[in-house]
């Protein structure tokens, strides 16, 4: 008898601990939104760029949270929040269009590495000058802006390669 009632506590206690973290998301989503509110409200690219950064740094230091690779973020529609089907990589990613309908393009890759046991996010800085050598792999700060849709996992060998598609509005 004294089993199941520890059993029952450890298992109310970590249900507890997850309501308790999804409350602390939501309130970080609910400041998201606030910022993102202001971003979709600009009227010029330099009201842009400032509150795309504000609401950039406010979003990495949320990502940062382990618990961002599996909460939904159901308000904040504006953004994409494509999940690979292992739940090990999230790509967080948006667009904001230029006063002169041009697309600049933003976004995090959070990934669990399941062998070292850590979680990594990468902010993806997008290289407006194009790719010097289409061919070659390029580093998150030089990466060629899209908004993606679908993360694909590939097995090779022990490993999982991800293939991501996207899209890229360009220019009108």
């Amino acid at each position: 008898h004294s089993m199941k009632v520890l059993v029952g506590i450890i298992a109310f206690f970590f249900i507890g601990q997850t309501l308790a973290q999804d409350q602390v998301m939501e309130a970080h989503e609910n400041d998201l939104l606030v910022l993102l509110d202001d971003l979709r409200a600009s009227q010029n690219n330099a009201q842009k760029e400032e509150r795309n950064s504000d609401f950039t740094k406010a979003l990495k230091t949320v990502l940062e949270n382990k618990s961002a690779l599996n909460y939904n973020f159901t308000k904040l529609s504006t953004v994409g929040f494509i999940d690979s089907p292992d739940e090990l990589v999230r790509i967080v990613n948006w667009n904001i269009e230029q006063d002169d309908k041009t697309q600049r393009y933003y976004g995090f890759v959070l990934h669990y590495d399941k062998r070292k046991k850590r979680y990594n996010v990468t902010e993806l800085i997008e290289d407006r000058y194009g790719i010097k050598q289409p061919d070659n792999i390029v580093t998150s700060d030089e990466w060629y802006g899209a908004l993606y849709y679908k993360i694909i996992p590939v097995k090779r060998g022990s490993k999982t390669i991800y293939t991501v598609l996207g899209w890229d509005g360009n220019t009108s």
